[in-house]
């Protein structure tokens, strides 16, 4: 299967501590349910996988307007 690359806008850097949690745990878990890589960099948060990248996407966008 070929592999999908999403990027998402990431808001600063304490709001991201509080996304993904405590040794971003909130990350690995999401990972682990959509069979995903997720990889946060400057340019925004990278989701790379095959089916799951759009479920991943998903979840990540709807936690990012949260931590809003």
């Amino acid at each position: 299967m070929e592999q999908q690359r999403k990027v998402i806008q990431a808001p600063d850097n304490g709001s991201l501590m509080g996304l993904f949690g405590s040794l971003d745990e909130n990350m690995i878990k999401i990972e682990k349910a959509f069979s995903v890589h997720i990889v946060n960099r400057e340019d925004g948060i990278h989701i790379i996988g095959g089916a799951g990248t759009a479920g991943a996407e998903a979840v990540i966008r709807t936690m990012v307007k949260l931590a809003e």
